[in-house]
């Protein structure tokens, strides 16, 4: 629809396209404009979101079915896109909004999750082979949380990278 409005209104088309991309984030994102929304951060009871998603099945066996879905995912060797999906998923089950900046918006980090007085900024370094944590993993992270703060000047967040090892290399 954006593409058959462009022509005639290039700012409707726009409209239609962000519209389109915040019911769909798998749609293209427009050229510009596309801004960064604050997540819903009024979940101050995590454990009354974890309840609601779990009200979101008919049967408790649905909410385990989920989980199994989800959890085989996340492990080291998985396709990065794999992981980072399946970690966005996972933070509605632990009563988290999740989103994917990277994916979403073309910007840093790969992984978000917010809670009402909190925030974990995800780098996944799911297919990475290496005995020691690089210095460009680690600034990678450190960019996350720099835009986590221009974008979230108000919010508090844990910079949180998923490696295959817990050794930093010297100097980082």
């Amino acid at each position: 629809l954006a593409n058959y409005t462009l022509p005639q209104d290039p700012a409707k088309a726009m409209e239609i396209q962000l519209k389109a991309l915040s019911l769909n984030r798998s749609m293209l994102r427009p050229p510009a404009g596309v801004t960064v929304r604050p997540l819903r951060r009024d979940k101050a009871d995590t454990a009354g979101a974890v309840v609601q998603w779990l009200r979101g099945f008919d049967n408790p066996n649905g909410a385990l079915a989920r989980l199994q879905e989800i959890l085989p995912d996340l492990a080291f060797g998985v396709e990065a896109e794999r992981f980072e999906r399946a970690l966005c998923a996972i933070a509605e089950v632990i009563g988290a909004d999740g989103s994917r900046p990277e994916e979403d918006l073309g910007e840093e980090p790969d992984d978000l999750l917010v809670w009402a007085d909190a925030a974990f900024v995800v780098e996944a370094k799911s297919e990475a082979k290496y005995d020691e944590i690089p210095k460009k993993g680690a600034e990678q992270l450190l960019h996350s949380m720099e835009w986590f703060k221009a974008h979230y000047p108000k919010g508090e967040a844990v910079p949180v990278l998923f490696a295959p090892t817990r050794k930093l290399r010297a100097g980082v």
